[in-house]
């Protein structure tokens, strides 16, 4: 008995500490799977080439805009699809844009992509209080969305908006002989 104690707590600090290993197993084993999910997204960015300016901001007329471009890179060596960029007012009355890209992104490629001229440019850019930009895309593991604030996982919500969240649906185009070559192109791991 005098034995029996002190073992019975050696064997519950021992039990605790194996469960404490296991849990920082786990931890760093599901940041492993999320960071091999990411390494294809991770290498994918977007940004303006020429932001729209709504006519009369800027000294145009109303009604007449600047074409709209943004600039896509797709830096992994997989093809990047079902692309869509985003764009959510952060103020106002307005709903978000929904600009639909009609080509595919290649591996190693920067794609220009014009928007298209849509009937209230004007008053929607104009917007005071800005836009949130979003790019929305899968590659070969997941379905993504690229934001500010970072790249999150979307698979689970094909679409980030509801029909009735989005005030205008289009479909914005590449811009022919516009199409470059990538650098440092790769896995993101």
């Amino acid at each position: 008995m005098a034995v029996a104690l002190p073992a019975l707590g050696v064997a519950v600090v021992t039990y605790r500490d194996q469960q404490e290993i296991n849990r920082s197993q786990l931890e760093m084993a599901q940041l492993e799977r999320e960071r091999y999910a990411r390494r294809y997204a991770s290498r994918v960015a977007f940004w303006w080439e020429s932001p729209p300016l709504p006519g009369p901001l800027y000294g145009g007329r109303p009604g007449q805009m600047r074409e709209s471009r943004i600039k896509v890179q797709n830096r992994s060596p997989v093809p990047i699809t079902r692309m869509a960029l985003l764009v959510k007012p952060y103020g106002g009355s307005f709903g978000v844009r929904d600009y639909r890209l009609t080509v595919d992104a290649p591996p190693c490629s920067v794609l220009t992509i014009a928007l298209p001229a849509l009937i209230d440019d004007d008053a929607f850019w104009g917007e005071r209080h800005g836009h949130e930009l979003m790019l929305e895309f899968a590659d070969t593991t997941h379905r993504w969305v690229l934001r500010e604030g970072g790249l999150e996982d979307d698979s689970e919500q094909y679409h980030r908006y509801s029909v009735f969240d989005i005030q205008n649906m289009a479909w914005a185009s590449e811009v022919p002989d516009t199409r470059e070559a990538a650098a440092d192109c790769g896995e993101g791991l």
